[in-house]
């Protein structure tokens, strides 16, 4: 992963990136380092947490990453997971195996686990809270309008290659911010209903690729919303929204 600086007014992001909190703060890494393998990248994303955010979040955390890690291999068994720190936590929290093996079903040899949905849902949410607040240097600290995640083998083709591609809009990232540095401005010929042509310019986001194959994110900002997407290990895709626009009556 590339090292960009931020350079948008640094009045933005003060104090913990979850709770505004100005105490105890220290970096912590977004993702979280569970979720990665080792080696972890050369440079990870890094935010301001204070000490209560980072001990409220972390059992969850933990949770998380075993039951993905447990979800993958097909099995609880520590020595059949990819990951060493699921590996150990499985070593080391029999509780936490136990809990999971609990949840889990076989169904013509098939092993599946059903997931603790508000955990699962808590640490999505605060993985999205981190990368809108690194790349667009503006913390999203209010509730999500929604909270999505799937197994990107249930998503159907068209869902599918809707999800990969990159999104376009019309409005810049706050200025300095690493969003604004990422984006692209193209330019697309179109055709009116008229049949006149015209040329438009468009902004463009790509993802950004925190570990090959592990973890990847694409954040997109408009005047009224901010839509972050996540995809882990190539098989978890996790989509969170702000937006200002009420729905409609009726």
């Amino acid at each position: 992963m590339e090292p960009i600086e931020d350079f948008a007014d640094d009045r933005l992001l003060v104090g913990c990136v979850y709770c505004a909190g100005m105490s105890d703060l220290n970096e912590e890494h977004a993702p979280s380092r569970a979720l990665l393998d080792r080696p972890l990248p050369d440079f990870p994303p890094k935010l301001l947490s204070c000490k209560s955010c980072n001990a409220g979040y972390s059992l969850d955390e933990e949770y998380f990453a075993v039951f993905l890690g447990c979800v993958l291999s097909g099995t609880t068994d520590p020595n059949e997971q990819q990951n060493g720190r699921v590996a150990k936590s499985l070593l080391h929290s029999p509780a936490l195996r136990l809990r999971i093996e609990s949840a889990g079903d076989e169904t013509d040899g098939v092993v599946s686990f059903r997931p603790e949905v508000e955990r699962v849902t808590r640490v999505v949410r605060k993985l999205a809270e981190g990368h809108a607040a690194y790349e667009l240097s503006m913390p999203q600290r209010r509730e999500p309008s929604s909270i999505e995640w799937i197994p990107i083998s249930q998503l159907s083709p068209d869902d599918a290659e809707t999800w990969e591609a990159p999104e376009f809009y019309d409005d810049l990232p706050e200025v300095g911010s690493r969003g604004m540095q990422r984006a692209l401005v193209v330019q697309a010929r179109l055709r009116s209903a008229a049949g006149d042509e015209f040329v438009r310019g468009f902004i463009m986001n790509d993802w950004v690729t925190v570990q090959e194959g592990v973890y990847r994110y694409h954040v997109s900002s408009s005047d009224t919303m901010v839509r972050v997407r996540i995809t882990i290990r190539e098989f978890l895709a996790c989509e969170v929204c702000w937006s200002d626009e009420q729905p409609s009556a009726g």
